[in-house]
Parts: structure tokens; C-alpha cells; sequence
């Protein structure tokens, strides 16, 4: 299959666009089933000898995101896992950065930054854009702390000192509860060490064409860690920090002189500092205690950049003459007319867990996790005279996560637990547009959201023979939400009554898991699994949204060939998605309702070869098929795809060390053309495109420099659009250094 160009002529017809799409669809499709039937051929040709080690040079990593850690290579789920050498050697800068070497995954920075993460075809945020619901379709979960939508969005996405990243592609709604629809993300920072060890990083960026104006790099960052005991043996401490800013280049034209309003949009700024405490009392034996805490404030920079091909037409207060208006493309990296109503959005988190585990003897095992999260999130407005926006919005998020695990033998687990958790968002906002040297009220109130969530699940895994085994579990959920609302100002749109509104309700769910695993030939594992995903009810304005559910049904296979030097992982889905909470109105005006239902299809091959000592090689692909079967209320919009859901996409990356220290890491990452966020009317197409970076550096014991270079072929290329008209680009060639010590 021949990739398209990243920078592909434009087509003046936005209707063009989306039927040539679609006419190469089919040709597609066929070519992926192909490529399954022959990654599927036939794996007792290339079966290995039984009695070996069957993972014998292909390293393993224990997936911690489920009832409790096992292989990755034998896990059945869909899942992308990166750890501390994996993180460092490929530049992953933060969690979303993640998702560029993932197939059948997506982050973009659409809505000015305001945007979620698509697994799967499925925007944590919603298919449609926000709907208010205080779950969002996919969770984040730091440390066991699960992040709120704000969090998600802007927050503790930072990398440095983090143990592993799991990425899950499907839903975890059984055993990770709320939130999980479309998958999890969780991470994991490193724990407190018994011997004392620290690190400190810094390293600078710039970009092939850099900004004149500034005289600083274009991206900088400075990082430490430190870790010692406290008690020898039993009690030790963690201390980790980040800082980092980041310039893009996209030269922004002010409206007035001196005007602030559009010049620092592409501007961030990230910190974080974390602490941990690790204590394992010798009175206790079996007792293993971790309290942690993390402090991060994130403005992160928004690339967004004029795309227009003609000027405007003529309207109050726009002149088409004017050089702001003039034909602007988005490879010129420029900002000419982002509006009057500029806003920035900064969000800072704290993140407080409590893991408690306890061995009580040989086959109990109790492990409970409690964590908060509060998250903050500030609007300024730099043009207050025009547009005046001093809205602040607080999350806080209680839960408790209790499991008792009783396993016996190898052939047999049992994990029964209990879940119970709060979450709370509180908006203040006032609105308000100036004209003539008067302030007129948009919007003025006050919105009380909650939600409360307690659970009962169980899993029982039993190897009922040699090669088959299940896993059976389910999660009863119960979710009680109110939602109260008071407007200010009667003079304010969407206000009828300054009176405090109150609305509540609850939904019950049942949700089961059974996954059958077949292993005919030693290395070689089959398996089938059928899930149901949740999204609890809430209420949207006056109006009481249903539970929206999903019926997931997934084949896997797991294979290992060559001595174990290659490793194959495939997965293949179907969903049948239906009462999805959707907006039937506009941005402006939304009506959320269960007005929608969709099937979705598609796979995932993953493909790790070991040539050599010290070459490591991964291919991965994905394939996606999504359609809406209904949307009541819209009904153009049948028959349509999902936003950001590129049909195929694909991943490879590389990695050398030498044993005297050099060593050498690229990746090369391709998505085909997907609908811009929100764009479920499919009138707005993001063209396909690829990037290569590269590292090489040299490691001794203590110390390693590294130079990189991020889109090596200087491509310039759209990494989103939304369907409010913004337009966001991908960052040019940049070239970095990079320094680390460790002790």
C-alpha cells in the first residue's frame, strides 16, 4: 500500500475531500484482511521446540492494570505498554505524545487544547463533542488516582521518573469501573528505593526555523529525582521534579499593537513535583505501605494556525482588504485572525494515593488503594474590554478501591472486591461581550455537578485443562448523580429563573466479562473474550440522560517464534454501541440525549523482532471501521464515521545498543485521513500523515548525551482540526540535546 503525502494538494470542495476518502476505502479494507489471513496463516509451521523458555530473548513486562500482574505476552487484552527504558529511548515527552507510536489511537490538540484522547475510534470527551457528563468515556489513573475530565484534558501528563505507561484498547469497565468505555491509560511512577539513588536531567530544543523574536530554546526542560532510606529496610522516601517550556514558531499577527491576545497561544509551560513514601515494618511481615502526593500546574501550548484559501466575505466589522484576511495556509505556520474572544486555560492537580497491600499468607493476598484528586482550572481572557471570560471550574474526586485476591495454585484465582467513590464539579461563570464601551452579560451562573458510585466485582480465573482456561468476571455498579444550577442574571442567555434548579437520579448496571483462552501448540495462545462497557446517566441542563452500554467481542491471539527472538500479538473487535449520550443541538445550544447507536470494527497486529543482541525492532497496525446506524434528531448524520478515527494507521520503531555504549533509536509513525473532532457530520477531513524521529547518543554507567531530532523529514502536516473552524499543526524538524546523570 503506497502512502499518500503528508502535504497533499488541497481540495477546494470540502465534499471532494470526503468522497474521494471514502472511494479507496474499499480497496483498503480488502488489503487488511489479507494481511490478517497471512499474519493469522498457520503458527504450527513456525512452532518452536516444547521444554524451552518460552520467552527467552523477548522482554517481559507485567501488565499491573489488571486483577493482578501478568505477562504482557500472555495477556488477551489489546494493550501498548512502555517502560522507563522505552520512555527515554524514543523521547516520549509526555502521556499524549504516547499515543503517536499506538495505532487505533489518537490526541489531538483540537478545541484551542480542549480535547480528550480517541481509543478506538471513541474520544474520551464524547463521540459529539462534551456532554456534561462528569465520566468521561476513557480513564486516566496515575499512581491508582484517577484523573478528571479537566485532568485529562491539561495536567500531570509529565513522564520523567515513571516506572511504565499502559495504554488498554477496549473496555476495562468490569475491573477498572467508571470512566473505562473505551479504554485506560495508567501510569506508573517509580517507588522509593532501599539504597540511595538520584537523576537529574536538562536538555534544549529548537526548531529548524526558529522564532527571531525569542532568545530563548524553543523548548527547555530541567528534571531531578532522588531516593534513599529512611529506616533501612523499612521505611524510604522518593522525591522527583519537572520543569519544562516550549515555544512552537507560529508567528502570530495581532489585531492591535501590543495586543497579547493571540501571541502566546503556542507558548507552555509544565511543573510538577511528586513525593512517595514506602514503609514495610518489620513487625508487620507482609505489610507494604505507599502514600504519595503530586503537585502539577500545566498551561499547555495550543498550535493553532489560519488555514483559509480565499478571503473572507464582506460584514460588519470585517474588511476584506485587510492584510489579516488575506489567503493563508497552514504550512506557513501563521495566526492571523483567531478572533476577539481568546481565552487560555491553565489547570493545576493534586493527586494524594494511599496503596496498601498485605500477603496474609500464602494464597490470601489483600492489596487497597484510596487516592483524591482535586483539579483547578483558571480562564484568562488577555482582550477583557471585547471578551471577558473569568470562569473558574474545581474538580475533587474521592475513591476507595478494596480487593482480596485468593489463589491457591497456579491453575486457579479468585479476586472479589468493592468500590465506592465521589466526584464533585463546581463552575463559576460569568460571560460577558463588550460593544461601545459597555460589557453585556452572556452568561452568569453557578453549576453544581455530583456523582457517587459504589460497586461490587469478582473475577475467577481457572485453568480447567492444559491448553484452555477462563476468566469469568462481573462488576455490579450503582451510580446516583444531582445536578443543581443557578443563573444570575435573567438578562443572560439559557437564564429563565434566578431560583437554585435541582435534578437527581441513579442507574444500576450488571457488567460481565469471559474471556476463553485455547493454547493447541506450546507458544501459541488463542482467545476469545465478551465484555459489556458503561457509561453511567446524568443530567444534562433539565433534561436526565440515560446509561449509554457497549457490547464488546474480541478474538486475540499470542505467538512466538525463532526461539522467542519474534513475538506476534493480534487482537480483532467488534462493538455494538447503543443509547449513546449525544448533543442532538449545537455548541451553543446542546440538547443531550440517548439519540444515538453505532457498530464499530476493527484490529490490531503487533509485530517485536529480536534479530540480534541489541537490536530490538517493533511493527505494529492498525485497522478501524466505524458507522453510526442511528442518531435521532439527525439523521443526515447516519450511515457517517467517527471523528478522529483514521481507518489505518501504523507504527515502527527501532532500537540499537552497542555494548560499548552507543546506541541508536528511531520510530515512524502513519495515519491515514480521519474527520476532524466533533465532526460528526464528516464536512471537515485532517489529510493523512507521517513522522520519523530519530536519537543517537552514548551511555556510560552514570551518564548518557543524546542529540534528537523529531520529524527528521521536516514534514509539515495538520494534526487536527474541530469542527468550530480551528485548524492545528504538527511541530517542524526540532533538534535537541539532551543531558542525564544518575547516582
Amino acid at each position: 500500500m503506497s502512502f499518500r503525502s503528508a502535504e497533499p494538494v488541497f481540495l477546494t470542495s470540502v465534499r471532494a475531500e470526503v468522497v474521494w476518502y471514502r472511494s479507496i476505502r474499499a480497496i483498503r479494507v480488502r488489503r487488511a484482511i489479507a494481511l490478517l489471513i497471512v499474519l493469522f496463516g498457520n503458527p504450527a509451521a513456525f512452532a518452536d521446540p516444547v521444554g524451552r523458555d518460552p520467552w527467552q530473548g523477548v522482554e517481559q513486562l507485567e501488565v499491573v492494570g489488571e486483577s493482578n500482574a501478568r505477562d504482557l505476552l500472555k495477556a488477551p487484552e489489546s494493550i501498548v505498554a512502555f517502560d522507563e527504558t522505552d520512555i527515554e529511548r524514543f523521547g516520549i515527552n509526555d502521556v499524549r505524545d504516547a499515543f503517536r507510536l499506538v495505532p487505533n489511537t489518537n490526541s489531538s490538540p483540537s478545541y484551542r487544547g480542549n480535547n480528550g484522547v480517541t481509543i478506538r475510534g471513541i474520544n474520551s470527551e464524547g463521540v459529539s463533542g462534551p456532554t456534561g457528563n462528569l465520566r468521561p468515556l476513557a480513564s486516566l489513573v496515575i499512581d491508582g488516582a484517577t484523573q478528571s475530565f479537566a485532568g485529562l484534558r491539561r495536567g500531570a501528563r509529565g513522564l520523567w521518573d515513571v516506572d511504565r505507561v499502559e495504554i488498554f484498547r477496549g473496555p476495562q469497565s468490569t475491573l477498572q469501573g467508571r470512566n473505562s468505555l473505551a479504554g485506560a491509560i495508567l501510569i506508573q511512577t517509580n517507588d522509593p528505593t532501599y539504597h540511595w539513588e538520584g537523576a537529574a536531567r536538562a536538555s534544549v530544543s529548537n526548531f529548524l526555523h526558529p522564532n527571531p523574536s525569542s532568545q530563548e530554546p524553543d523548548i527547555w526542560d530541567a528534571a531531578f529525582a532522588l531516593s534513599g532510606p529512611v529506616i533501612d529496610h523499612q521505611l524510604a522516601f522518593r522525591i522527583a521534579g519537572e520543569i519544562q517550556r516550549d515555544e512552537h514558531g507560529i508567528k502570530a499577527t495581532d489585531p492591535n499593537p501590543g495586543d497579547p491576545s493571540w501571541g502566546d497561544l503556542d507558548r507552555g509551560e509544565y511543573q510538577q513535583i511528586r513525593g512517595k513514601l514506602l514503609f514495610e515494618p518489620n513487625a508487620l511481615k507482609g505489610l507494604r505501605l505507599e502514600v504519595s502526593a503530586a503537585y502539577t500546574q500545566d498551561d499547555p501550548a495550543v498550535p493553532l494556525v489560519t488555514d483559509r484559501l480565499r478571503r473572507p466575505p464582506s460584514s460588519p466589522g470585517v474588511d476584506p482588504s485587510d492584510p489579516r484576511f488575506a489567503p493563508t495556509r497552514y504550512h506557513q505556520y501563521r495566526l492571523q485572525d483567531e478572533g476577539t474572544n481568546t481565552e487560555r486555560r491553565s489547570s493545576s492537580v493534586l493527586n494524594v494515593t494511599g496503596d496498601a497491600q498485605y500477603r496474609v499468607n500464602r494464597d490470601w493476598f489483600i492489596h487497597s488503594v484510596t487516592s483524591w484528586t482535586g483539579t483547578d482550572v483558571k480562564f484568562d481572557t488577555p482582550n477583557p474590554e471585547v471578551y471577558w471570560r473569568p470562569e473558574t471550574r474545581e474538580d475533587s474526586d474521592f475513591s476507595q478501591d478494596l480487593r482480596a485476591t485468593y489463589q491457591p495454585s497456579d491453575d486457579l484465582s479468585v479476586m472479589v472486591g468493592a468500590f465506592f467513590a465521589r466526584a464533585v464539579n463546581e463552575t463559576d461563570s460569568f460571560i460577558g461581550s463588550g460593544f461601545g464601551g459597555f460589557l453585556f452579560t452572556i452568561q452568569d451562573r453557578y453549576t453544581k455537578r455530583e456523582n457517587v458510585s459504589a460497586a461490587f466485582l469478582a473475577e475467577v480465573r481457572w485453568r480447567v485443562f492444559e491448553p484452555l482456561s477462563i476468566t469469568a468476571g462481573f462488576r455490579w455498579d450503582h451510580d446516583r448523580y444531582r445536578y443543581l444550577v443557578q443563573c444570575r442574571d435573567l438578562a443572560a442567555a439559557r437564564c429563565d429563573s434566578l431560583d437554585l434548579l435541582q435534578f437527581s437520579g441513579s442507574t444500576n448496571a450488571y457488567l460481565p466479562r469471559v474471556t476463553l483462552l485455547y493454547e493447541p501448540i506450546v507458544d501459541h495462545e488463542f482467545g476469545v473474550t465478551i465484555s459489556q462497557g458503561y457509561r453511567a446517566g446524568f443530567v444534562s441542563n433539565t433534561s436526565e440522560v440515560d446509561p449509554e452500554q457497549l457490547w464488546n467481542y474480541e478474538l486475540s491471539y499470542r505467538g512466538v517464534y525463532l526461539d522467542g527472538r519474534l513475538m506476534v500479538r493480534a487482537n480483532a473487535f467488534y462493538y455494538d454501541w447503543a443509547d449513546m449520550q449525544v448533543n442532538v443541538g449545537t455548541r451553543s445550544e446542546e440538547d443531550i440525549r440517548n439519540a444515538g447507536s453505532a457498530r464499530l470494527a476493527g484490529a490490531e497486529v503487533s509485530i517485536g523482532l529480536e534479530p540480534f543482541d541489541g537490536l530490538s525492532l517493533l511493527a505494529s497496525f492498525g485497522y478501524l471501521s466505524t458507522e453510526w446506524i442511528e442518531f435521532k434528531g439527525s439523521e443526515q448524520n447516519e450511515g457517517n464515521e467517527f471523528p478522529e478515527s483514521p481507518p489505518f494507521s501504523v507504527s515502527i520503531l527501532g532500537a540499537y545498543r552497542h555494548e560499548s555504549g552507543w546506541f541508536l533509536a528511531a520510530d515512524w509513525s502513519w495515519r491515514d485521513d480521519f474527520f476532524a473532532t466533533g465532526s460528526v457530520a464528516n464536512d471537515r477531513v485532517v489529510p493523512s500523515y507521517h513522522v520519523l524521529n530519530a536519537r543517537m547518543g552514548f551511555e556510560l554507567d552514570k551518564v548518557s548525551v543524546s542529540l534528537s531530532v523529531r520529524n527528521v523529514l521536516d514534514k509539515k502536516f495538520l494534526a487536527g482540526r474541530d469542527d468550530f473552524g480551528g485548524t492545528y499543526v504538527g511541530d517542524r524538524r526540532l533538534i535537541g540535546v539532551d543531558t542525564q546523570i544518575s547516582f
